[in-house]
């Protein structure tokens, strides 16, 4: 059923409280709501109801949701992808400068995409993941749906093999493996890189060949301690693109 204008309303607002530093900023936003003319019929219904959503984004975001963290040890590495429903991590190095790129583009999903969580770890501390996953070009990034490695994309050989790529098509990339929800819901002009002429670059890129009804072939199904041989193969396409880093 779609929203109603009142339930817009409603997840603007508690989208809008997440970002409230204060008490003070909340309770202003719920004499807001209170304000609003199409909400007196049910108020305190949907106001319980906002509430608990309030919570529970709060809750999220205390546990790295919304954000892009970095790990800095292998342990935590190696938990966060045997645990965790959705994520995805970067494989970086500071020294790349490739990486640095790849940083700001995940830097921008992750707060698109608040039920997946977005975390990098430096390859120089997690050298047993190195070898386990046969990384040998960075960036490296790796979606993991329900505790399994669904593919990978290494370099920018997917992403036009230029360092000016769109984010938008990193983002379909990762959308064609399930790792990324639907978006949480617009607020007000705090979206970087949701354009209308963004929106309409993806759609045309979601259709592209190259991404598309090329991308399932490429796709891998490896769970993280399983069968990651034949990721390999595309660690090795990679390293014959010059422009990417290779550090093994």
């Amino acid at each position: 059923m779609a929203s109603t204008p009142t339930d817009a309303n409603i997840e603007r607002l508690a989208y809008k409280g997440l970002e409230a530093s204060s008490d003070l900023e909340e309770d202003a936003l719920f004499e807001e709501l209170e304000n609003d003319s199409g909400v007196a019929a049910y108020r305190e219904q949907r106001l319980d109801a906002l509430k608990q959503q309030m919570a529970e984004l709060q809750h999220m975001r205390s546990n790295d949701h919304g954000q892009y963290t970095e790990i800095f040890e292998e342990k935590a590495a190696l938990d966060l992808m045997t645990s965790t429903d959705l994520c995805v991590l970067h494989f970086y190095h500071p020294d790349f400068r490739r990486c640095l790129i790849m940083d700001k583009h995940l830097q921008l999903l992750a707060r698109k995409y608040f039920t997946t969580k977005f975390f990098k770890v430096n390859v120089s501390n997690v050298p047993f993941m190195v070898e386990k996953l046969k990384i040998r070009v960075l960036p490296c990034v790796i979606p993991v749906v329900n505790s399994v490695t669904v593919r990978r994309v290494v370099g920018f050989e997917e992403l036009g093999n230029k360092d000016d790529f769109k984010t938008v098509q990193l983002e379909a990339l990762l959308r064609r493996t399930g790792v990324l929800n639907s978006p949480k819901p617009p607020r007000e002009a705090d979206q970087p890189g949701d354009s209308s002429e963004e929106e309409t670059d993806e759609d045309a890129y979601l259709e592209d060949d190259g991404v598309g009804g090329g991308s399932s072939s490429r796709r891998r199904n490896d769970g993280f301690l399983g069968k990651h041989h034949a990721q390999a193969a595309g660690n090795q396409r990679a390293r014959n693109t010059s422009s990417d880093d290779e550090f093994a």
